[in-house]
């Protein structure tokens, strides 16, 4: 059995993004919104209350300096600051992960495979 570690947005990219509004590796300017929808914040794994939290639209590539191209993408995180997810805790118990177009990856011999859940 494969064990499932899950790893949120690191603190620090998290915190640049609210300081500067600004992406990291790409300089995109970020987007603050009043939240819409449940989508997920990729630092604490908690879902938005729509209507109520305030959340920051920016570009992020989870495999930069890991994989040799370009995978940006969109991701939110709370407009305040919230706790990171801890690495330790396993899947959390949130349905979103799924239903937002959530992917699983894993390492096997020294490549990164993906697949949709």
């Amino acid at each position: 059995m494969r064990t499932i570690r899950v790893v949120a947005i690191p603190t620090e990219i998290a915190n640049s993004v609210r300081k500067t509004m600004r992406a990291p590796v790409y300089g995109f300017p970020a987007h603050s919104e009043l939240a819409s929808d449940d989508a997920p914040c990729r630092h604490c794994l908690r879902t938005f209350s729509p209507g109520v939290d305030r959340r920051i639209l920016f570009t992020y590539d989870r495999f930069a300096d890991v994989e040799s191209l370009p995978q940006p993408g969109p991701v939110y995180i709370h407009a305040e600051d919230c706790p990171q997810y801890p690495g330790d805790a396993g899947f959390p118990e949130v349905r979103h992960l799924c239903t937002h177009g959530g992917s699983c990856y894993w390492r096997r011999s020294c490549h990164l495979l993906r697949k949709k859940l």
